[in-house]
């Protein structure tokens, strides 16, 4: 099992045999590729022909606010655990956002509505 610990500006990425040692800087940019090498990963199953999973993360929280500048809208995220990520949508974004959900939420009233076939 691979293990991620934390001491002070230290982080550990440890599998019990061996450890990586990184900075908090070396962590944080190394944190930002993470997502498309899951996604390349993910393709590469794809391609095999085998299952496509899908990380999903449930939200418990969502806090909305904009920059200081006004020029994004700020998204952020909460799981239950309370981690929590960050988003800035541009205004063209948000308002797509803001158009599509009450068709997606509607299908998911419906499907809760209709009783399901075994």
């Amino acid at each position: 099992m691979v293990k991620l610990s934390r001491e002070g500006d230290t982080l550990f990425i440890s599998n019990g045999s061996e450890e990586l040692r990184l900075t908090r800087a070396e962590f944080l940019e190394l944190s930002q590729s993470l997502r498309l090498v899951m996604d390349q990963l993910l393709h590469d199953d794809q391609r095999k022909g085998g299952p496509i999973p899908v990380f999903v993360v449930p939200v418990s929280g969502v806090v909305l606010g904009s920059d200081s500048l006004k020029t994004a809208v700020h998204l952020q995220l909460s799981d239950h655990q309370g981690n929590t990520t960050r988003f800035a949508l541009s205004p063209s974004l948000a308002r797509l956002l803001v158009e599509r959900l009450p068709d997606r939420i509607a299908e998911i009233e419906k499907a809760a509505l209709s009783p399901r076939s075994s």
